[in-house]
């Protein structure tokens, strides 16, 4: 196949993998839109395998040791994929997700087309997050039970903050950025991650213990609660909502951070600006759905925003861009009940 069939892969397979960050990247002119796609799918499929029950504990550990090496050195990279994937295809389940994940060397194949810059800080901050994985499923045998708010932010760090560092260092790439602003930012965008990761987190505890027999509200929140054993909040939501509550705290503890990491952005690097701003309006409101109904996210109900939010937000970004006045206000909004008629 060619390059262009192999682009044009990888811009088709984002909606598939993930709804939410399709939005921000679809946005993006080419060919930032695979600058930021690119590294987007290179860590869908690792997560992949992260996520899969099915695969033994040694194997994953591996297969992610396996999948860091192949980032970590250029040489024969798009061949080596393939030894990579034949190591796992006996695992395969027929999903959009899996389907990533036989296509890695289509993706491969055009990350080597990017600028060099471009490509080291993909590899770089790649490798650190699957290695980083790998040390929370050897550690935790493949049931991730996090024990206290600094194991859970490491873990949010690991699978977040990296890629929050490395959009940092893309952005770079596009924009003559004054001399030492990126390491002004650095701090910020790592938190820029985490919070982002932290709300998903929230949202998603329902499934991802009954999908993927992980949880990740800190122990140490729920032993006051006299839930000693993380999978018993479940059977008593009135105490494990009380250490969800903790949880939302330190979410929008570091959404605020995420507010001071766009802000710093200039007002030049509009595409930067536009890419971060969506994703966080939307962490933003999902907040506030779940602190309306911090329950919910321990049934199947689950917390999501509705369509006619989502379009008002989106609706804002462009005002959003060129102002930080603007954004402070959206941003205190979307944590107003009426909402849509603000």
């Amino acid at each position: 196949m060619s390059l262009n069939e192999d682009r044009e892969y990888c811009r088709k397979a984002l909606p598939e993998v993930s709804r939410t960050f399709a939005i921000s990247i679809g946005r993006l002119p080419e060919p930032k839109d695979l600058h930021i796609g690119v590294p987007y799918l290179l860590c869908r499929i690792p997560d992949t395998i992260e996520d899969a029950k099915h695969i033994p504990t040694e194997e994953k550990c591996r297969w992610l040791e396996l999948y860091a090496e192949l980032l970590a050195k250029e040489e024969r990279r798009v061949e080596r994929i393939d030894e990579v994937l034949r190591r796992i295809s006996v695992y395969r389940h027929d999903t959009p997700s899996w389907n990533l994940v036989a296509n890695s060397r289509r993706v491969f194949r055009v990350l080597e087309t990017f600028p060099s810059r471009v490509r080291r800080a993909v590899v770089g901050n790649l490798t650190e997050m699957v290695r980083g994985m790998r040390e929370f499923i050897e550690r935790h045998d493949n049931r991730i039970r996090i024990g206290t708010l600094e194991e859970f932010r490491r873990y949010c760090y690991f699978v977040a903050g990296t890629v929050g560092r490395l959009l940092t260092e893309i952005f770079e790439t596009w924009y003559e950025w004054p001399s030492g602003l990126r390491g002004q930012l650095e701090e910020k965008a790592i938190l820029f991650g985490e919070a982002l990761q932290s709300v998903n987190i929230l949202k998603d505890i329902y499934t991802d213990y009954h999908d993927e027999d992980s949880v990740y509200v800190p122990r140490d929140f729920l032993a006051p609660l006299g839930l000693s054993e993380p999978e018993t909040m479940f059977a008593v939501p009135g105490a494990a909502s009380e250490a969800v509550k903790r949880l939302i705290v330190h979410s929008k503890n570091c959404l605020e951070a995420a507010r001071g990491y766009i802000r710093m952005l200039p007002a030049e690097s509009v595409e930067a600006r536009e890419f971060c701003i969506v994703p966080y309006l939307l962490a933003l409101r999902t907040i506030h759905v779940i602190e309306r109904d911090v329950g919910a996210v321990l049934t199947p109900r689950g917390a999501k925003v509705s369509r006619g939010e989502v379009t008002l937000l989106l609706n804002s970004v462009p005002e959003c861009i060129r102002s930080n006045e603007y954004l402070e206000g959206i941003s205190s909004r979307a944590l107003q009940e009426r909402f849509l008629c603000a």
